[in-house]
């Protein structure tokens, strides 16, 4: 039927459907619009409640003087020391563990594995008897390793058994050592 009609009609519907066409485009475009408007709304009234509450809340502080700020902290750091005088002053502190086992550790070459490496407060809170235990690839790299140690101003009396060298290759160790802690 389409196919009858002159083409100045064919036009003329043609433009008619592009016009209904663009028309229904524009009535869902501003559906859209006004869905996600729709949706937005709660989250304008709650961003609103929530600058009102702030708002008070910095009043509140801005209201606050800081001189009674600063008498509220130092009466309450005050308190705080009262409270911490019942402690005594003069504990002795615990060594810092990385003041020997970083020497340790400096000393370490890759042919030397540690398996322990324990500490005791000596009779001082200074010193500490410390004993290292692993193994070692041959006897001169325990050599060397126990060398090294005892070139560490740190530790003194440091000893290995005479029987960890006997054998040649794989040799387990326990060195004993005592520390002077900063």
């Amino acid at each position: 039927m389409s196919n009858l009609l002159p083409i100045e009609q064919k036009k003329s519907i043609l433009r008619l459907y592009r016009k209904r066409f663009l028309a229904l485009t524009f009535f869902y475009i501003i559906a859209l619009a006004l869905v996600g408007l729709l949706l937005l709304l709660p989250s304008l009234f709650l961003s609103k409640s929530s600058e009102s509450l702030l708002s008070q809340k910095r009043d509140v502080l801005a209201s606050n003087d800081t001189s009674t700020i600063t008498k509220s902290l130092a009466a309450s750091i005050g308190d705080i020391n009262t409270r911490l005088a019942i402690f005594p002053g003069n504990t002795t502190a615990s060594p810092l563990v990385a003041d020997f086992v970083n020497p340790v550790l400096g000393a370490k070459t890759k042919a030397i594995h540690l398996t322990n490496l324990t500490y005791a407060l000596g009779d001082s809170p200074t010193t500490a008897a410390i004993q290292i235990e692993g193994t070692a690839d041959s006897r001169e790299d325990l050599l060397s390793f126990t060398g090294s140690l005892k070139a560490i101003k740190t530790f003194s009396n440091v000893n290995v058994p005479i029987t960890s060298f006997i054998k040649d290759s794989d040799v387990t160790f326990t060195i004993t050592a005592a520390a002077a802690l900063k």
